[in-house]
């Protein structure tokens, strides 16, 4: 969502909610090449209204694909009252000066049952908005869309990444990603499973190196070599060692360990040390906590 506003000095800033930040550049570079949404912004602040766009573009995409750069008027603000002016009076302003504004529903709906289960249905769209005279809104969106866009939630957090992976949900979770994601994801999950078996193969070296030198004995084995701070076994690896020796599949318990450890960020931090300081953040620009 974008929306101009004019500073103390008089010029019109292209924003996001959150003010003029980076993600609102290209569009500040857009509006700025097709003078006539300055024009249109200026007029609408000295009238006290604030319009409101949204940016489509390839640069910048979320989950619909957009070929073209587009900035597309969905509507315009009584700063006062907070009432939005009406869709007719929208596409008016849109002609005069020449913008690309949000297309309506040709037609009528006479079933919203109907209405919604062909919403649904569409794909490469995200759906409808439905907007009644007193302003009330409401959203309808396709099932495909949502779905990717969970999917993109998903994508943002390392922990949910790790989850996707160590619960071999991966095969169903990467169709719903555009190919650049699915190779980083599949890049890592590689990775984190490699490093998995690296470390359960360590694990299970060191417990059968010592069986072999010392004999089965669980005592000795607690106290003379895992417990033995000494000996520099890990504090999140004494207790997979003893079930490695109990005849547990060393993958399997590193596996698990690691899973129970997706719940948060500073868990996993903690058993990042365990598959090589692997990071989610590495293979994205999205932040990894």
């Amino acid at each position: 969502m974008i929306t101009p506003f004019r500073t103390a000095d008089g010029e019109v800033r292209i924003g996001t909610k959150m003010g003029e930040t980076d993600v609102a550049r290209p569009a500040k570079e857009f509006a700025n090449n097709n003078p006539a949404y300055i024009t249109f912004a200026n007029d609408m602040i000295d009238s006290g209204f604030t319009p409101i766009f949204e940016w489509c573009s390839r640069k910048q995409r979320i989950v619909i694909d957009y070929p073209e750069d587009r900035l597309v008027l969905t509507a315009v603000r009584d700063n006062v009252h907070g009432q939005y002016m009406p869709y007719a009076e929208l596409v008016r302003l849109a002609e005069k000066y020449e913008l690309d504004v949000v297309k309506a529903l040709d037609g009528k709906v006479n079933n919203i049952h109907e209405f919604i289960t062909m919403v649904r249905e569409l794909k490469n769209l995200e759906g409808f908005v439905i907007r009644f005279d007193d302003g009330h809104m409401i959203k309808v969106k396709a099932d495909e869309y949502v779905k990717i866009h969970r999917a993109k939630e998903l994508f943002s957090f390392e922990k949910d990444i790790w989850t996707i992976i160590l619960d071999e949900q991966l095969d169903d979770f990467l169709p719903l990603l555009e190919q650049e994601d699915q190779d980083r994801l599949s890049e890592f999950a590689s990775k984190l499973n490699s490093a998995i078996l690296a470390k359960a193969n360590e694990l299970k070296a060191k417990v059968d190196a010592w069986i072999r030198a010392n004999g089965p004995d669980q005592k000795s084995f607690a106290v003379e070599f895992v417990n033995n701070n000494e000996v520099g076994i890990a504090a999140n690896e004494r207790s997979l060692m003893f079930m490695i020796k109990a005849g547990k599949n060393a993958v399997d318990v590193v596996r698990k360990y690691v899973r129970s450890q997706c719940n948060t960020a500073t868990n996993i931090d903690g058993v990042r040390s365990m598959v090589a300081e692997l990071k989610w953040g590495r293979y994205t620009n999205v932040n990894s906590d």
